[in-house]
């Protein structure tokens, strides 16, 4: 009777040691660290459209800084650039998972490379370096020439045009403090809302003929 008993109770004790560990597995739910987040209605709608991805456990990380490698994706994504040829720079592994990511924004003409032939592709990507790109995106023209920033001084010459630009056109803003931060790392979500607005964006034509029309865009 002993061995009986025995046996039936080490196969309850292996059953409910088995399916405590499967059932924390199947009831965890996916992590939502947006939903309260400025960015929240793009955010959600650019993960539904595929645009952009979050991460395996569904979280997005809106805050965190994204690479120059996340960046060129994410406007490949939005602006639908396929067209790929063999990219030449030095820090390019070919196993890479970027390597067409890289190709296809160099045929599309928006990314160039260092003095050194590098690209960083896992580096992060300024905020000055963002406004240049979106700048070269949608061929923006800044209106003025004038920075009102209260760190204008430190945008560096060869974005200042850019800025000015993405600025205007209200697809990059500042900071609460009248900053701009141009040298800060652009993060995820103020990289997705930058592409977002811009592939939305609406260039205004303007002729001569039209004197009392304001030079600018329209979203």
């Amino acid at each position: 009777m002993k061995k009986l008993i025995y046996r039936p109770l080490t196969l309850v004790l292996c059953l409910l040691i088995v399916f405590s560990a499967i059932v924390p597995i199947f009831g965890a739910t996916p992590v939502n660290d947006y939903a309260s987040h400025w960015a929240s209605e793009t955010i959600k709608s650019s993960l539904e459209s595929g645009i952009t991805k979050g991460y395996p456990d569904g979280s997005f990380k809106p805050d965190e800084a994204i690479t120059r490698a996340e960046f060129f994706s994410l406007v490949n994504n939005a602006f639908n650039y396929t067209s790929a040829s063999m990219t030449t720079y030095t820090d390019v592994a070919r196993n890479s998972w970027y390597v067409p990511v890289i190709e296809k924004a160099q045929t599309a003409g928006y990314i160039i490379g260092y003095p050194n032939g590098s690209i960083r592709p896992e580096g992060n990507i300024s905020r000055q370096e963002g406004a240049v790109i979106i700048k070269r995106l949608k061929s923006l023209t800044a209106i003025s020439n004038t920075l009102y920033f209260t760190d204008a001084s430190s945008i560096a010459l060869w974005s200042k045009q850019a800025v000015i630009a993405a600025t205007e056109a209200n697809i990059m803003i500042g900071y609460p403090d009248g900053s701009f931060k141009p040298n800060a790392p652009i993060s995820r979500a103020e990289a997705l809302v930058a592409v977002h607005t811009s592939l939305n964006l609406e260039i205004i034509a303007v002729t001569e003929t039209d004197p009392d029309v304001i030079v600018g865009v329209q979203n």
